[in-house]
Order: C-alpha cells, then sequence, then structure tokens
C-alpha cells in the first residue's frame, strides 16, 4: 500500500506498470503455446499434404477397374460418307466389308391445297400398327381446326403422327408425317363414318398412289445393310445388334459399292491410365520425403521427421509396388533412387500389344493391392 501511495504521489502511472509486470510474468508461457500452436499446425498442414496426396493415389488407381479402361476399340471406315461406326470391347479387331443398301425413313404424306372451310362431314381414322385414334371432321372446319384435331387426339391415343399447315399459292394442305422411321411405323387413314366425302383425306401406304387420296411424299422404310453379305435390318439409321457391341451409323444409301470397316485395340486408355497412376504415385512418394525429410548440417527437419504412421505409409507404398514390379515382368516401370517411377509409355503400349489380357490382369491386380494399402490411410477411418 505505501509503495501505491509513493507511486501515486510520484506521479506513476501504476495501472501501465502493472499491466507490464504481468505480461513480462506470461510471456514465456505464452511463447511456450505459441510455439506448440505453431508446431501443431506445421504438423497438421503435413498430414492434410499426405492425405491429398494419397486421395489422388487412390482415384488413379480404381480408374484401373474402369471397363473403359481397357478393351477400347479404334474404328475406322472407308466410306465415310456412307457409314461410321462404333464398337465397344466385345468386337474383336478385324475388317468387315459394309454395303448401304437403304436409309430409313419416316412416313410422309400431304392433301392438296384445301378450301378454307370443308365442304364435308364425317370420321377419320388413323392408324398406325396397332394402334389408332379418330377424329370428327365437321362441316366447315377449317385446315387449321383439323391439324389441331388430329394432333391432340394423337397425343391423347400414344401414336406417333404430327400434323401441320403448309400455306401454299393455291392453297393451305394438310401434312401428316410419323414421328418415327421405319416400314413398321407407316400409317393408315381412312373415312369410317359420315355422309360427307372425305376421301381427299385419306391414305393406304399399301395403295400410296390410288387416286383421289393424299399424296405420299416419303414412304415409310427400313434402313438396310450387308455385313460381309449378311442383311441387316433396322428401324433407324443406326444399326445395332448385327455384330455385338458394333454400331454401324448408316449416312448415305450406295448400293453396289461396299466399304471397309476396320476394328482395332486401342490402348490409349490403358496408357493414360498409368501414366496418371505414376504421376500420382510420385506425388504420394515426394509428399512423403518432404514431411519426414531431415538435413544434419542445417538441422531442417519435416513436419512429420520421425513420425512413426509416416515412415510406415512410406514403407507400405514401396513394398507393394515393389512386389509388383518383381512379378509384372516389363511394363515400363522402373523404380528411381528416390523411390518414385519412371514410366515408358511405348515400352508399356508394346506390353500391351503382345499380351493385352496378360497386362489387364497386371494392372487390375496393381489398382485392387495398391488400393487396400492406400485405403489404411484415407476416408473417415484412415490412419491420416
Amino acid at each position: 500500500m505505501a509503495i501505491s501511495a509513493g507511486g501515486i504521489g510520484s506521479g506513476l502511472d501504476i495501472n501501465a506498470l502493472v499491466r507490464q509486470l504481468v505480461a513480462a510474468d506470461r510471456a514465456p508461457q505464452a511463447q511456450r503455446l505459441n510455439r506448440q500452436e505453431a508446431g501443431a499446425n506445421f504438423r497438421l498442414s503435413a498430414l492434410g499434404t499426405l492425405r491429398n496426396s494419397f486421395d489422388g493415389l487412390s482415384r488413379a488407381l480404381q480408374t484401373f477397374g474402369n471397363a473403359s479402361t481397357f478393351g477400347a476399340r479404334t474404328v475406322s471406315s472407308s466410306l465415310q460418307d456412307v457409314f461410321t461406326a462404333t464398337a465397344g470391347a466385345s468386337v474383336p479387331p478385324g475388317s468387315y466389308g459394309v454395303e448401304v443398301l437403304s436409309l430409313a425413313s419416316a412416313q410422309k404424306v400431304r392433301t392438296a391445297p384445301l378450301p378454307e372451310a370443308a365442304t364435308g362431314a364425317g370420321t377419320l381414322r388413323f392408324s398406325q400398327g396397332d394402334t389408332s385414334f379418330e377424329v370428327e371432321v365437321a362441316e366447315g372446319d377449317s385446315p387449321t381446326a383439323l391439324r389441331d384435331a388430329i394432333n391432340t387426339a394423337a397425343s391423347a391415343a400414344g401414336v406417333k403422327i404430327a400434323a401441320t399447315v403448309v400455306q401454299g399459292d393455291a392453297g393451305p394442305s394438310l401434312v401428316l408425317t410419323a414421328q418415327e422411321s421405319g416400314a413398321a411405323k407407316a400409317f393408315r387413314i381412312e373415312q369410317v363414318g359420315g355422309a360427307g366425302d372425305l376421301g381427299g383425306l385419306t391414305f393406304d401406304p399399301a395403295d400410296p398412289d390410288a387416286p383421289g387420296g393424299m399424296a405420299q411424299v416419303t414412304r415409310a422404310a427400313d434402313a438396310q445393310a450387308r455385313i460381309d453379305g449378311v442383311l441387316a435390318t433396322s428401324s433407324t439409321n443406326q444399326l445395332t445388334g448385327a455384330i455385338s457391341g458394333l454400331t454401324l451409323n448408316l449416312k448415305q444409301a450406295r448400293p453396289g459399292e461396299t466399304g471397309t470397316l476396320t476394328i482395332g485395340a486401342d490402348n490409349t486408355p490403358a496408357r493414360n491410365a498409368m501414366a496418371a497412376f505414376v504421376t500420382a504415385y510420385n506425388a504420394s512418394i515426394n509428399a512423403l520425403a518432404t514431411a519426414t525429410r531431415y538435413n544434419a548440417e542445417t538441422g531442417d527437419a519435416g513436419a512429420l521427421n520421425g513420425d512413426a504412421l509416416a515412415r510406415g505409409a512410406g514403407g507400405a507404398l514401396r513394398n507393394g509396388i515393389g512386389a509388383f514390379l518383381a512379378n509384372a515382368g516389363n511394363l515400363g516401370l522402373k523404380t528411381r533412387v528416390d523411390g518414385t517411377l519412371e514410366f515408358s509409355a511405348s515400352t508399356f503400349e508394346a506390353a500391351m500389344a503382345a499380351d493385352p489380357a496378360r497386362v489387364e490382369g497386371l494392372v487390375r491386380g496393381l489398382g485392387e493391392s495398391m488400393g487396400t494399402v492406400v485405403g489404411r490411410y484415407i476416408g473417415a477411418q484412415g490412419a491420416f
């Protein structure tokens, strides 16, 4: 109390002195806590880097199990303007002769120019396959009203027919089009009731040139092609099923001319998957090396230097890849002095060309075994 009084009498700032004394007393503890916090953040950051690199390695390994990685095909056509194709893994490499006989088309018919108001009344039945619907035509109906009635009834019945009105110099014409191609989608229009004459609105695909009815603009037809002399038919211009896994895209009919379709093995996806794995593996090895480094001369140490978890992860990766390389033969992979991998794409492709099934089995096995190793360190239950 005497000191306080003396201080007050002397004009000293007692509160400031107290704050300074308290701060000086706390400084060593605060510095120690700050160092501990900085060290913890340093280690957490390094651990996060490791986890991210192992996540990337896991994703790269998963591509080895994708169906698209192995068995991809190259496809070429000697008549690109006539046909192209796509091929799945089930199509064996080889050549096929393709002749496009005809393309698929959708039926389209039209009326002669119509008066602005119908001069007859009655019922029209529209049939497509096993499905049909009827439209009532009233005296005085306009072509537009008839169009709308047809479209409404077709939609309700699930019949793939669309009506439009084309305004020509001689007057409006009603045009009806099948919405799907192929001979099975041909439609028939007949008058089934009423005293008025609606013959100008009827059409029979079996007799497209019958006088008085609608005129055929396009015939409903299937596409046809010969593959190595075998006739194949499709309701569309995509022909599937003739060879399992092969889809022919027909562009132009050219009867009498046979083109060559060539199917080859495409090793690009597998090569790219292996290159991506090597990049991800090296990123993990480098992340581990950085986190566990120690320079005896400078005393510089990584955040996880001496950490058993990091050492174990590095050993697991090296042991896993070492076991694979010991049994895989020459797939273009070899280990560098620093533990990273070197990849020769040309050597890998040569191995694929020589025995693709063997390489596929080895690489898929690598994906499974190394995936198990990496899985111990990532995810909700992983060590990282």
